[in-house]
């Protein structure tokens, strides 16, 4: 059997995640409100939420004027019926649970976060091109964390020319770092890095740019910030030293929109046949 899904949300990526699954053969649709939430819901199989799936942890974020209540979904979707979606809010997860239903979180699976890394590391490299006035080749960069983005990232900056520091908490993951040939250390000398690089990639989503480290930072020099929210930099104290970061939020949705797309079309099958073979 083959589900049929069913899309609630706006943007392009949600978009493009439609198109890849009418193309892998699979019966789908996008949701944008104009005729009953019950019938739409009533004719998937699976109920397909954005990333995130909602900003307020009440509407579906829908990109339009239309206000969907995800207390609504979950009462429609309860029973078999399967709810997929990204980086769900513990309060989001609760009320699931209130209604039984059955969800997943895709952006939690691992494959997810490993595919979604490289247009992330992609889309970083592009916005430091356009917003710092020189090349990466030769350039001094710092990546604070090294997690899957952010291995993704130094590896790229790495064929690029760039001088890569990684900063890291562990010291396996710094003892990796050294292996592929970067130079890691440690937080407590993050402060010196940063006063010797010239931009600034943080993957962690801590407060670690904190004062002590953008007081070393110049106008001439940035931060791309990748981290979700609450993200790791202090943005008002960045302000106060005329620092300029970029806060890079939902790249793959933004810079490579189709890859983005085919990402969660392909994840959200795995998931689904996982949770139906679980019957």
């Amino acid at each position: 059997m083959t589900d049929r899904f069913l899309i609630i949300g706006g943007g392009i990526r949600l978009e493009k995640a439609c198109e890849a699954f009418v193309k892998k053969g699979y019966t789908a649709e996008i949701y944008k409100g104009g005729k009953p939430l019950k019938n739409a819901i009533d004719n998937a199989d699976v109920v397909l939420l954005g990333l995130p799936a909602s900003t307020d942890g009440i509407n579906v974020d829908m990109g339009n004027d239309e206000k969907i209540l995800l207390r609504d979904i979950a009462a429609l979707c309860k029973g078999n019926k399967k709810l997929l979606g990204g980086r769900f809010s513990e309060k989001e997860k609760a009320l699931f649970d209130i209604y039984s239903v059955r969800w997943a979180d895709y952006a939690a699976c691992e494959e997810f976060e490993i595919l979604n890394a490289v247009p992330t590391a992609e889309g970083a490299i592009q916005i430091a091109m356009e917003e710092f006035p020189f090349t990466i080749h030769s350039s001094r960069v710092v990546i604070t964390g090294f997690g899957k983005v952010a291995k993704a990232l130094s590896s790229r900056l790495d064929a690029l020319g760039a001088e890569c520091t990684v900063v890291a908490r562990r010291a396996s993951q710094r003892a990796e770092a050294e292996s592929m040939g970067f130079k890691a250390i440690d937080f407590p000398l993050l402060p010196h890095a940063a006063e010797e690089c010239q931009i600034l990639f943080n993957t962690v989503p801590a407060p670690v740019c904190d004062k002590n480290v953008l007081s070393n930072l110049s106008p001439s020099q940035g931060i791309i910030d990748l981290a979700s929210k609450p993200g790791g930099v202090d943005l008002e104290c960045a302000k106060a030293f005329g620092v300029n970061v970029v806060w890079a939020l939902g790249l793959p949705g933004k810079v490579a929109p189709v890859c983005a797309g085919e990402i969660i079309q392909k994840i959200a099958c795995n998931i689904a046949c996982d949770l139906r073979l679980q019957n």
